[in-house]
Order: structure tokens, then C-alpha cells, then sequence
């Protein structure tokens, strides 16, 4: 079962990203947003609008679970354990997921897929800085900063084998927008708020996870009463919205960040980063086949060096965590010999 667990986690979680990919870009279709100009209004709405329905039934759902299985903490004392970090969290989860959703009403999502392969590049540079802040080893070498190279070397090599147009411009804008506040959301989890989480504590998952996303429908619904109040609003198309309203726009969502979270409490940090490129690069191949794009050799020399790039980024912050391990060293380039014991 041990074994079987976080294989049955890390499935349901690509599974869900990707059709959650897939279904994004065709609401994007049905709303108009693929032939608009990039400056036409509503997107930033649109995409609240639809966040905000993503994260309550994210809750709802997490609730329900919660009450069924009677796991966790009680609701009451959740309540009298919130604190401003807890907020922040849910904040940031809002923002990150708004952002991403921008970028998928503005380019397609294989696109918007190889933007978000960059996000270990802002992983790196937010752990670095908690770490630092904290006091605690960075586990940053030479061969890390390659690594991150490779990675990020291969997203844009992706992304700049088309023209960059307006539109395209803009979705990479939001993207790397939305990967800063998830990167840095992820990087409080790991360092802060998961720091005591036990391996496979289902209970504890579930907490965070309606902890994220209760705090991070309030922050949307503040910003819509906000918009609303400032006459703000006038540019969501409630009824084309409606309209276009598939059931898999709201259910993928949350359940994909669910089950990435549930990942989390059975694999090392690095493994779940690694699991994460490797998710990023199915998505972009499947939505790419699923939209009859073409892929071709560049593409598929790409996809391989983001891979390798991503294997090369666990290996390297394994090797980095070796007490021994030197700011300078290349972990690939050696290997470290278990300490023998002295009598």
C-alpha cells in the first residue's frame, strides 16, 4: 500500500491537470476569447469569475469529505487556528490560480503549459530566499543552477519556436505571474506550513487544502464586491459565461490541486518537483494531440530536454543535501560515499 498510494495520487493528479488544461481552452473557444484581439476586455473577469467557482466547490467538496470520513481537526477549532500566514496562503493560492486561468483565455494550453515549465527557475529562486530568511542550508550548488538552465533553456526553446504575437505575449505575462504566487505559495507549504505534516497524513492534507481554498474564495469574492463597488464589473459576460459552462471547468480544478497536495505527503519534496515537469510535459503533448497541433522533432527535442533538465534538477538537490556537498560541485559528475564508521 505504500507503494500503491502515492502511484494512485500522482495519476489522479495528472489526470485531472490535463483535462482541466483541456477544458480551459475550450471555454476559451466558446467564450470568443481565441479570435478577440488581445486588448478586448472580460478576460481578468472571466477568469475570477470562474476561479472563484473552482476554489468554493473545491471547498465544499473538501468539506463534505471532511464530514463523511470525520478526519482532521473539528471545524471550530480550524477557525481558532487561523493565523495571518494561513490567509496569505489562500491568497496566494487565489491569485496564482486567477492568473493561470488569464493566461489560458489568451493562448492555448499546450502553450501556457511550456510557459509554466519555467516555474523551477522561480521554485529555486523563492526556496533560496525562505531558506535564507529561516536560517536553514539553501542546498544550492552549480549543478542545481544547471540543472534549473536546462529546464528553462528548454521552455523557451519551446516557446520561441512560434512567433510571439500580442496575445501570446500577454499569456506569458499572466503565466509567469501566476507561477510567482504558487511557486512562493508552494515554497511557505513546504517550509512553514507542511513542516510538521506526517507521511500520508490524509487528514492533514485535507485541512491545508480547505484551509487554501476557503481563504482563497473570500479573497475573490472581496476582489468581485470590490469591482462591483468601483463599477468595475461591466466587461463579464455573465451570459455567454453561462452559456459556454461545462461541469469539467469547476470539478478538475480543485480535485488536481487535491491530489497534488495528497502527493506531497507521500514523496521527498524533489520527487514531487520532478512529478511536476513530468506533468507539465504530458499536458502539453496530450493537449497538443487532443487539439490536432503538430508535433514535430523540435517540439519532441524540447519536451526531452525539459525532462532531462527536471531529472538532472532532483539529482543534483539530492546530492546538494550532502552535508560534505560544496557550493561548486556538479552532482552528476561524482558520487557520494557513505561515511564509514570509525572504531
Amino acid at each position: 500500500m505504500s507503494v500503491l498510494a502515492p502511484v494512485i495520487t500522482t495519476a489522479l493528479w495528472f489526470y485531472a491537470n490535463i483535462a482541466n488544461n483541456v477544458a480551459l481552452q475550450v471555454f476559451r473557444d466558446d467564450m470568443g476569447f481565441a479570435n478577440a484581439r488581445e486588448t478586448a476586455p472580460g478576460r481578468l473577469e472571466t477568469a475570477a469569475a470562474l476561479t472563484g467557482a473552482q476554489l468554493l466547490l473545491g471547498f465544499v467538496i473538501g468539506a463534505v469529505v471532511k464530514v463523511v470520513f470525520v478526519c482532521g481537526r473539528p471545524f471550530g477549532e480550524m477557525a481558532r487556528e487561523v493565523t495571518a500566514l494561513g490567509v496569505a496562503v489562500g491568497a496566494l493560492h487565489a491569485a496564482g490560480s486567477t492568473f493561470a486561468n488569464v493566461g489560458f483565455l489568451f493562448a492555448t494550453a499546450a502553450f501556457v503549459q511550456i510557459i509554466k515549465l519555467i516555474e523551477p527557475f522561480e521554485m529555486l529562486f523563492f526556496e533560496v530566499m525562505m531558506k535564507c530568511y529561516m536560517k536553514k542550508p539553501t542546498h544550492v550548488s552549480v549543478g542545481v543552477l544547471l540543472a534549473v538552465v536546462a529546464v528553462v533553456g528548454s521552455a523557451l526553446y519551446l516557446a520561441l519556436l512560434k512567433p510571439i504575437d500580442g496575445k501570446k505575449f500577454l499569456a506569458i505575462f499572466y503565466t509567469l505571474l501566476s507561477g510567482v504566487c504558487i511557486t512562493y505559495r508552494v515554497v511557505v507549504q513546504k517550509t512553514i506550513r507542511l513542516d510538521k505534516l506526517k507521511q500520508g497524513s490524509f487528514a492533514d492534507t485535507l485541512d491545508e487544502y480547505l484551509n487554501m481554498t476557503f481563504f482563497g474564495t473570500l479573497t475573490l469574492v472581496v476582489y468581485g464586491l470590490g469591482g462591483w463597488a468601483l463599477e468595475q464589473g461591466d466587461f463579464l459576460n455573465v451570459s455567454r459565461m453561462i452559456d459556454s459552462f461545462r461541469v469539467q471547468l469547476v470539478v478538475y480544478h480543485p480535485l488536481y490541486y487535491f491530489f497534488s497536495l495528497a502527493t506531497l505527503t507521500f514523496v521527498a519534496p524533489i520527487t514531487h518537483a520532478l512529478l511536476n515537469v513530468c506533468k507539465r510535459i504530458m499536458a502539453v503533448l496530450v493537449t497538443m494531440v487532443v487539439f490536432h497541433e503538430t508535433v514535430d522533432g523540435r517540439i519532441s527535442v524540447g519536451l526531452v530536454g525539459a525532462f532531462i533538465g527536471g531529472l538532472w534538477y532532483s539529482l543534483e538537490k539530492r546530492a546538494a543535501a550532502n552535508p560534505n556537498a560544496k557550493w561548486w560541485h556538479v552532482g552528476l559528475l561524482r558520487c557520494y560515499a557513505a561515511p564509514t564508521e570509525t572504531r
